[in-house]
């Protein structure tokens, strides 16, 4: 409440004549006005409502607020939680919580049906449901594999506003972490991310940065392929949800690739036998018609019901393709949401939208195509006035 009053402040008080009027103040506009009607007619909560809004204008009003130097803001904040996950990942890994128990007294405890589900901290979650597998400062690893691969994809496909050097150590320090986590999802993003930017034009790309770019990526495979730990990945993040327990089939009924697919099934039953149930349910609803909410573009759907649902994902795909460099720069974006959409419970983290919605807020209309410039890290403050609009 307080962030979304905060922002609310900022742009309809302070900001007022540089937001009211744009083409992002009608969009919030007509999606809060949608919104109003599951909220009336069924058991929509009006927090999930102002959740929404409040991610949508939180974001706006980051990005406008410093829109020079936003970017560049995001990826260290990533690289430096990341870099912090990595760390003290590995300590519990190999040493158990035990070797951070002392600080557990001076953090958060969280807990799940009655049962101590993790201790949290600004920089870092310790979830013992998760033991062996790294949820940065997120509750679950599907969700921070959700802020590394959009960190990856600013690293890689807008590298011209980036340093060099900065951009090396941004890649290599998301893709361990992005390994840790061992989520199904974020791997198959990561795959999304490779194909898209060897697709993607030549003069966007930096040779150099290519080049090591592929030596990490032979890296990672020699790591998975020869270590223990590297075997220990694949079998839970890849072995355990394709296959049954006897490990000779293909099977996605079990495991958490059993529940996304179940989720699925049962949302689509669900419109076939009740068409009105796009009209929006709420998600109290849906937990009383036991439906499982392991696809969350699905779940969300079902919740708000299609009107505002397609307002949401309309709009955010028309930013998309009304600022890209390339098809390759549209399709790697659509591929993300979807995989979130289709591969985590909540698909409204701020990294995913900050991602949607970046290139339409910052990058003029009018600029210098990306693809007749090069920079270097002295360059960067000057290239950002040149491409960075201040409306």
């Amino acid at each position: 409440v307080s962030i979304l009053i905060s922002c609310s402040i900022y742009l309809f008080f302070i900001k007022k004549e540089e937001f009211i009027g744009t083409t992002f103040s009608y969009f919030i506009g007509a999606l809060s006005i949608s919104l109003l009607l599951p909220i009336l007619f069924s058991d929509l909560s009006l927090g999930t409502s102002l959740r929404i809004i409040c991610i949508l204008l939180l974001i706006y009003t980051t990005i406008h607020i410093d829109k020079r130097h936003v970017l560049q803001r995001f990826l260290q904040i990533a690289y430096l939680l990341a870099a912090i996950s990595i760390i003290l990942f590995f300590l519990t890994y190999i040493w158990g919580f035990n070797v951070v128990s002392p600080l557990f007294p001076y953090l958060l405890p969280s807990y799940s049906e009655g049962m101590l589900y993790s201790y949290t901290s600004p920089v870092y979650n310790f979830v013992f449901l998760h033991s062996d597998r790294n949820c940065g400062p997120f509750g679950e690893p599907g969700q921070f594999q959700c802020m590394l691969t959009v960190a990856l994809y600013f690293s890689l496909f807008h590298s011209r506003l980036i340093a060099k050097n900065r951009q090396k150590k941004y890649i290599a320090i998301l893709t361990i972490a992005l390994l840790t986590t061992l989520s199904t999802s974020g791997y198959i993003a990561f795959i999304f991310i490779i194909g898209c930017y060897l697709l993607h034009p030549q003069n966007y790309k930096n040779k150099k940065i290519k080049r090591y770019f592929l030596t990490g990526l032979c890296g990672v495979i020699l790591f998975l392929t020869v270590t223990p730990l590297g075997h220990n990945f694949i079998e839970k993040a890849v072995y355990d949800k394709i296959f049954n327990t006897e490990k000779h089939n293909i099977d996605f009924t079990q495991g958490t690739g059993g529940a996304r697919t179940k989720s699925i099934t049962e949302v689509i039953e669900l419109i076939e036998k009740e068409p009105f149930s796009l009209a929006g349910l709420g998600y109290d609803r849906m937990k009383s018609l036991n439906l499982e909410g392991c696809a969350g573009i699905l779940s969300l759907l079902i919740a708000i019901g299609i009107f505002p649902f397609s307002i949401l994902f309309g709009f955010s795909f028309w930013c998309i393709y009304h600022k890209s460099q390339s098809k390759w720069d549209i399709l790697i974006r659509i591929l993300l949401i979807i995989n979130m959409g289709l591969g985590q419970p909540n698909i409204m983290n701020p990294a995913l939208f900050f991602m949607v919605f970046y290139s339409y807020l910052c990058l003029k209309s009018n600029s210098v195509p990306l693809k007749k410039q090069t920079i270097q890290e002295s360059e960067i403050k000057e290239t950002n006035e040149i491409y960075l609009s201040n409306n």
